[in-house]
């Protein structure tokens, strides 16, 4: 059994790329070092910490579009005062 050293999907044996990641193949022996690696690797290719900055910008851009959209209703309301912004 051969193994993607980028992605660790099971290569089926003859690629010349990876049919998951696209990476190039090279064939050579896995170390066992190398195979513990991939054994705890993760198949579905996800990283907590990317997770995290990804949900943390994503609730940054909700509190700023909330932030645009009052400021503009803000600002509708003072044009509605016949211009007086006194």
């Amino acid at each position: 059994m051969s193994l993607c050293v980028d992605c660790g999907s099971e290569l089926d044996g003859g690629e010349r790329y990876c049919q998951v990641c696209g990476s190039p193949i090279f064939i050579q022996p896995l170390t066992e070092k190398e195979l513990r690696d991939l054994s705890t690797h993760d198949p579905d290719g996800s990283n907590p910490q990317q997770r995290t900055k990804i949900i943390l910008l994503a609730v940054i851009l909700i509190i700023l579009l909330i932030f645009v959209y009052l400021v503009s209703m803000m600002v509708g309301r003072l044009g509605s005062m016949g211009g007086r912004f006194y």
